[in-house]
C-alpha cells in the first residue's frame, strides 16, 4: 500500500481544491468531489489488500514446499505477487518512480482514468471546462504534486 489509510481523505481533498483552482473543472462542492475521489482510491486500496490476502493464501498452500526446498519467503512472495497481479491485470502500486513519488507512473494513470470517469459522472456538481483527458492529464500533474 503505497499511501496511509489516514492520508487519502486529506489528499482526496487538495486533489479537488487544486482541481478547481487550476480551472480545469467547476466544482460546486469540493466536500462531494473530495469523497468521490476518496472512493475511488479506497477502491484501489480494498483490490490490492485483495491481492495481498491471495498472494499470502497461496504461499500458506505452498509453505511446506517452500521449507523443503530453502525458497526464502521473501523471493516467493515477490513472485507470487506477480504472477497474481498479472492473472488479474493490476498495475503495481509499490514500485515507487525514480522521481521519488510513492505510485508507479502506470498507477497514477490507472487511478486518473478512474478519477475523471467519477468526475464525469457528476454532471449536476461538475463541469468538466476542458476535454476528458486534457481534465485526466491535469488530475496526473496533481496527483505527481501531491505525492
Amino acid at each position: 500500500m503505497a499511501l496511509p489509510k489516514e492520508y487519502i481523505g486529506y489528499f482526496a481533498a487538495q486533489l479537488a481544491k487544486r482541481l478547481e483552482q487550476s480551472g480545469k473543472v467547476r466544482i460546486q462542492s469540493q466536500a462531494v468531489v473530495a469523497e468521490a475521489m476518496q472512493q475511488v482510491l479506497a477502491a484501489d486500496m480494498a483490490q490490492e489488500d485483495m491481492l495481498n490476502q491471495e498472494v499470502r493464501a497461496t504461499l500458506e498452500e505452498h509453505q511446506e514446499r517452500m521449507r523443503r526446498d530453502t525458497i526464502s519467503y521473501q523471493e516467493m512472495y515477490k513472485m507470487v505477487k506477480r504472477e497474481v497481479m498479472k492473472k488479474h491485470k493490476v498495475t503495481v502500486v509499490n514500485r515507487p518512480d525514480p522521481d521519488g513519488s510513492k505510485y508507479s507512473r502506470d498507477k497514477v494513470i490507472e487511478l486518473s482514468h478512474a478519477m475523471v470517469k467519477a468526475l464525469a459522472a457528476m454532471k449536476p456538481q461538475v463541469e468538466l471546462v476542458e476535454e476528458l483527458n486534457e481534465v485526466r492529464l491535469e488530475i496526473m500533474r496533481q496527483m505527481q504534486g501531491l505525492l
